[in-house]
């Protein structure tokens, strides 16, 4: 059984927030557009990036690295993870662009890079979290 438009209306706060026929329109002209080829790329660009932060432990690495940068043995040991395993996980970090690598000698160095916008972007987030 469809709703009216009143049927429709949802409370939002103290005012009250209804959909239009035009709005509906404009909506589905919106998500029409989401099926072409660019918005298909940054759709599977945005899908990559949630992807990359939907995993505990790289957001740990992420925590961590926000401190200073570390060697994968040190972030291995802090979350008690094997080295490989640490490695790994950076490495989908840095090709995602959140962190970069200097090598110093034999070892490995990370450190969150600031130049990438999902890491200027996380960084408010985090501390809004933080702060509680």
């Amino acid at each position: 059984m469809r709703q009216t438009k009143k049927e429709a209306a949802l409370l939002f706060n103290e005012g009250e927030i209804s959909c239009s026929n035009q709005e509906i329109e404009e909506v589905k002209k919106f998500a029409h557009r989401l099926t072409h080829a660019e918005s298909q790329i940054m759709l599977m660009e945005l899908e990559r990036v949630f992807s990359v932060l939907g995993n505990r432990k790289r957001l740990m690495m992420i925590l961590l690295l926000r401190h200073r940068p570390m060697c994968v043995c040190e972030i291995a040991e802090a979350l008690e993870i094997n080295e490989p395993l640490a490695s790994h996980e950076l490495s989908v970090l840095e090709n995602s662009n959140l962190v970069l690598r200097e090598k110093r000698g034999k070892w490995a160095f990370y450190k969150i890079n600031g130049q990438s916008t999902i890491a200027q972007l996380l960084e408010p987030v985090i501390r809004r979290v933080e702060e509680g």
